[in-house]
């Protein structure tokens, strides 16, 4: 008889269909009828339930022919004869009750299979979970992130592997070493993951000494990492709870340790010893502003007027601020002699610090307090705001806080401002009355002017060209202020009320203000999106009055349909003031890095110079470039600082146009492209 004949006579022995047999020793029921058939064998963990299931010898499986031919020579005289060997038979006592008998060998089986599962299971979630993590961190490297402590990543592989090894050891010794191959190859794995995890952390402990501070409030979080050979500092920001990211390298390298004050509860002051001059020199770590971010300020300018110290013993400390043409910082501290720093001594980083510098080193801080605000009109401190003094020292030195002795002026101003000043749309609506008295008279001097009307005598016929002409800078030599740059364009621009002779139109436009840096700090960008609206009527000898506001304007006017006209895509609406960089305050502004002069420079000599061999500098030209072709009218043009790819860059602008002369222009340029500069295209 062969395998799949014994396994059919034990079967219908004991009752049993294909189908319960394969539920009696949980495999398929196909697989049972291919043994039936010859189709297949089962193996040998399969022929012990076999044999343990109806009772009977492995051999009777593993030798059917001999068993057979033995047992038949065995059968007694007086039986009956079959193809069944005798000791197959059972006794009807001893035949398996398929109803309630259980297999515990099948039940053990099941049991191994399930912790080998949860075995590999165990593994390859350890795995994942540790290539997960070193995928993370190369992913955080490309947008310059570290995790806040470097150590916890190794520390987490550790655990999640010694776990895993555990668990598994224990599971593997019950299962009898089931798996063991698989499971030393997913040990291994792990745990060369986490020794290259914890040589990657000894290496940058190796090569870079970290320094953490928390803010008083412990909102925030700032890491100083210093490169052990070089001395060179990167200041990391939080960015979430255990993340930082890269914000920029103080300007010098440092020879010694870090002093870190906190000087607000989101003002940092790092005081260090240069290695390059072995003098002392401080950075401004500045997180936030004291006007919601609505407006660029001056520090200097917000605490214009007398400030005197609070507590004890500061009492007759003095600062005062003045403004106008001699106008600077006047500090008294005690007996000491009295300090004047003029304004371009004063160093300010962001919005809410100020070092006062003498001889290019820096001397005091100021800080504005967390309870100061910035007043909306006049850009100074509102009352009952405070700012803090401090000594720039490598030893320790408090911040003395000082009060405004000027705020009871300020608060009556502000009172009479509120009392006098008419609402804002009476003001408007009388200044449109006289415009429409104006445009009905043949001649209109400048003295008939009302405040905040323009005549405009001269213009294209080109109507949003005119009107963007009357809110841009058309002089290309002059700079910018506040030593912030500018960059400005308008959207778009609808009629939405009027007509040809009296019409209303809303501007929508985007600007960015920049700081470029302090001390070589990184920039600082802010940009938003407004709009404001337009009154123009056309007056009797065809010249045009022009009022603009930040309310509707149309008072009086029938609505218009007119479409708006989209300008976001003509580069001749737009138009970018770089802040005064020159002279003495260059070295604060950009330390250690190019200047757009010379990213100017090294931007055509890298890629126009075989084109246009002989370009020319743009002389008397507050925007760095070039004159490219003078014959097509080509140029290349300085165009502010972006941030592309998480680094900041010089863009600059290259068009093609009739004429240099933007009132010419007639809203109509031709961008041939963009190109963008890195900070450190080259060493200085």
């Amino acid at each position: 008889m062969t395998i799949g004949q014994i396994i059919v006579t034990l079967r219908k022995e004991n009752h049993l269909t294909q189908e319960q047999l394969a539920e009696k020793l949980y495999v398929s029921r196909q697989a049972v009828s291919k043994w039936e058939n010859g189709a297949s064998m089962p193996d040998l963990e399969n022929i012990r339930a076999l044999s343990e299931f109806f009772g009977v010898s492995t051999d009777v499986f593993l030798k059917p022919e001999e068993d057979y031919e033995r047992t038949s020579k065995e059968t007694p005289a007086g039986h009956c004869g079959t193809d069944m060997p005798v000791n197959l038979k059972k006794d009807s006592a001893d035949i398996i009750d398929t109803t309630s008998k259980t297999f515990p060998y099948k039940k053990t089986r099941r049991h191994l299979l399930s912790l080998f599962q949860w075995m590999m299971v165990l593994s390859g979630c350890t795995l994942l979970l540790l290539l997960l993590g070193m995928g993370a961190l190369v992913a955080l490297q490309r947008f310059d992130m570290i995790p806040l402590y470097p150590w916890a990543f190794p520390a987490a592989a550790t655990v999640l592997t010694l776990i895993d090894i555990t668990v598994c050891s224990l599971l593997c010794f019950r299962s009898r070493r089931r798996g063991l191959v698989l499971f030393l190859i997913s040990a291994a794995i792990s745990a060369a993951i986490t020794l290259l995890a914890w040589i990657g952390c000894l290496f940058e402990t190796s090569m870079f000494s970290d320094t953490t501070a928390h803010s008083p409030d412990h909102r925030l979080t700032l890491l100083l990492r210093q490169n052990k050979e070089t001395g060179v500092t990167t200041l990391y920001r939080q960015r979430f709870s255990w993340l930082m990211k890269k914000s920029e390298e103080l300007p010098y390298p440092a020879q010694q340790d870090y002093k870190v004050q906190w000087t607000a509860d989101d003002v940092c002051a790092i005081t260090y010893i240069a290695q390059t001059d072995g003098a002392m020199h401080q950075y401004i770590a500045a997180f936030g502003d004291r006007n919601d971010g609505a407006s660029y300020y001056e520090v200097l300018t917000a605490i214009l007027g007398n400030w005197s110290g609070i507590t004890e013993g500061t009492q007759e400390w003095k600062i005062q601020v003045t403004d106008g043409r001699d106008g600077g910082l006047t500090l008294r501290v005690g007996e000491q002699p009295e300090e004047y720093y003029s304004y371009d001594d004063c160093v300010q980083f962001g919005t809410t610090a100020l070092v006062l510098c003498r001889g290019g080193l820096p001397r005091w801080t100021i800080t504005l307090g967390t309870d100061c605000a910035i007043e909306s009109v006049s850009n100074l401190v509102a009352p009952g705001g405070t700012i803090t003094l401090t000594q720039v020292s490598m030893n320790s030195t408090p911040n003395y806080p000082f009060q405004c002795d000027d705020d009871e002026t300020k608060q009556s101003r502000i009172q009479e401002q509120t009392i006098l000043d008419p609402p804002q749309e009476q003001v408007e609506r009388e200044t449109i009355s006289s415009m429409k008295r104006l445009s009905e008279q043949a001649y209109i001097s400048a003295e008939d002017l009302p405040d905040g009307v323009r005549l405009i005598e001269e213009h294209p016929d080109n109507i949003p060209w005119m009107l963007f002409l009357q809110f841009i800078d058309t002089d290309d030599a002059q700079k910018g202020a506040n030593s912030v740059d500018l960059w400005m364009r308008w959207d778009s621009l609808q009629q939405i009320a009027g007509d040809e002779f009296d019409s209303c139109w809303q501007v929508t436009q985007t600007a960015a203000y920049t700081s470029p840096g302090n001390q070589g700090s990184a920039p600082t960008a802010e940009t938003n999106q407004s709009s404001f609206y337009l009154r123009l009527m056309k007056t009797a000898n065809g010249a045009y009055l022009l009022t603009n506001s930040n309310n509707d304007l149309s008072f009086d006017l029938p609505k218009s349909d007119t479409e708006a006209i989209d300008l976001s895509g003509n580069d001749a609406y737009h138009r970018f003031s770089p802040a005064d960089y020159s002279g003495e305050s260059w070295k604060f502004q950009n330390a250690s890095r190019l200047s757009p002069d010379e990213a100017a420079k090294w931007l055509y000599e890298n890629e126009f110079s075989d084109e246009y061999p002989h370009a020319v500098p743009l002389e008397n030209n507050a925007r760095a470039g070039y004159l490219l072709d003078a014959g097509s009218g080509c140029y290349m043009l300085y165009d502010g600082i972006w941030q592309k790819d998480g680094r900041w860059v010089y863009r600059f602008w290259v068009y093609q146009t009739q004429t240099p002369a933007v009132i010419d222009w007639n809203g109509e340029v031709k961008t041939l492209d963009h190109y963008d500069v890195d900070f450190h295209a080259y060493e200085k």
